[in-house]
């Protein structure tokens, strides 16, 4: 079973608040529907910790932006809610028409430029005009800050690493994609070298990206249509003109995970995430020893047969090549659902085809895991405050695009050990 192989890797650790049967459960709901909630990921510090710094780069941004934030907005005593709204800073919808609601955290900074690359990370340092400032002690006025809270504040990067709160679960997470490390051999000497074999990979798990998605508020532009994660590299080899010759482009891809940790309350009203699981896939089968891993879109194992073979769900990539409507269509179909102008027979089929989209309500501190194949798509925020989002990436390996002989990352491709 996946817990039997998280369990024997000693790179992967569940986070402290989790067991190797909750992270088998997890993984297992993670392979048959593309995505899983995790609720309550984070502790009350930990979250206090991230919001901290997703407003220090949101005031960064609005600087940039030339809309710089004032310096007297403070938190909630109690619940770390932070009271920035329209009503201090006028319109925030800079966040939506100028980057598109992304912000990113290497290199937002100026202090970091010259120390940091994508392989090695850096970005996150102590001295950081953005990033290294940690939050106070405490956020009740009327008490000092004690040096023993100090010294146990989680940082950020604590977090990402691999036996941190949401380093832990993205490895679990990205394990569901590999076939020949997941084989649970019942001869005792092949599942002693699969094990190695899965230590030695689990090295290679990557920061792929580090974002705050933050939604201005009562902004309608401050929305993102269906889509996959990893479509903008599909069909990715492209060509163009450089001086008298010809350069191709192609993504060279690996899989990946999203971990969108909700930092404020999120449903429907603020612009929370809608999930279109993968479709059902009937064809659960299993594969005898001779079977090469992979084959036949069968993927994932539940555990070991009598006779040396492994049972498999099916891949990430045979489940989403059974969706029926692409996100173009999708985005089409929303629109007719609700449109004044459609015809009842127009609704009743957006209706159906929509009707399994899962609306992601959560509360602050819950995490959204998804494969970077798995359809989704979020409204506009309607609230009279931001809605912030913390959204680390990870990747089984480095995420690279080639543009003729070279090969560099796409964004991050650093080590988790190496955070």
């Amino acid at each position: 079973r996946l817990f039997l192989f998280v369990s024997e890797c000693p790179h992967i650790r569940p986070a402290p608040r989790m067991s190797p049967e909750a992270l088998q459960a997890l993984a297992c709901s993670f392979l048959q529907h593309g995505f899983v909630v995790i609720h309550d990921a984070l502790s009350p510090e930990e979250l206090r910790v991230v919001r901290h710094e997703c407003d220090a780069v949101t005031a960064r941004y609005a600087a940039i932006a030339g809309h710089p934030l004032s310096s007297d907005v403070e938190e909630d005593d109690e619940d770390c809610e932070t009271n920035i709204t329209h009503e201090h800073h006028g319109s925030m919808e800079w966040l939506s028409t100028n980057f598109g609601c992304v912000l990113e955290v290497p290199g937002c900074c100026e202090c970091c430029v010259d120390d940091w690359d994508a392989t090695s990370g850096g970005y996150r340092r102590k001295t950081c005009l953005v990033t290294g400032g940690a939050p106070p002690a405490t956020t009740r006025k009327d008490d000092a800050p004690k040096n023993t809270e100090l010294k146990n504040t989680p940082s950020v990067d604590e977090m990402l690493r691999p036996n941190g709160a949401l380093g832990a679960i993205a490895t679990a997470m990205l394990h569901t994609f590999c076939a020949r490390q997941q084989t649970l051999h019942s001869n005792p000497e092949q599942h002693h070298t699969q094990s190695k074999q899965n230590q030695n990979q689990n090295q290679h798990v990557c920061l792929f990206n580090d974002q705050y998605i933050v939604k201005p508020p009562n902004s309608l532009t401050a929305r993102f249509g269906w889509h996959a994660d990893s479509q903008w590299c599909d069909g990715s080899a492209t060509k163009r003109k450089r001086a008298d010759h010809e350069i191709e482009n192609e993504n060279v891809t690996a899989p990946y995970v999203s971990l969108w940790t909700a930092l404020d309350d999120v449903d429907a009203s603020n612009g929370c995430l809608r999930v279109l699981p993968y479709p059902a896939f009937g064809k659960e089968a299993v594969l005898n020893g001779s079977t090469e891993p992979g084959e036949d879109g069968l993927d994932g194992e539940t555990g070991s047969t009598p006779g040396g073979g492994a049972k498999r769900y099916a891949s990430h990539e045979a489940r989403a090549s059974l969706y029926r409507q692409n996100p173009a269509q999708l985005d089409r179909l929303s629109i007719t659902r609700w449109c004044g102008d459609s015809t009842g027979k127009q609704v009743t089929l957006a209706t159906k085809a929509l009707r399994d989209v899962q609306v992601i309500a959560m509360k602050a501190g819950a995490i959204l895991c998804m494969s970077h194949r798995v359809l989704h798509c979020s409204g506009p925020n309607a609230s009279q405050t931001l809605r912030r989002a913390w959204m680390p990436q990870f990747s089984r390996g480095a995420v690279l695009r080639r543009e003729g002989e070279t090969v560099k990352p796409v964004a991050l491709a650093v080590a988790l050990g190496n955070i």
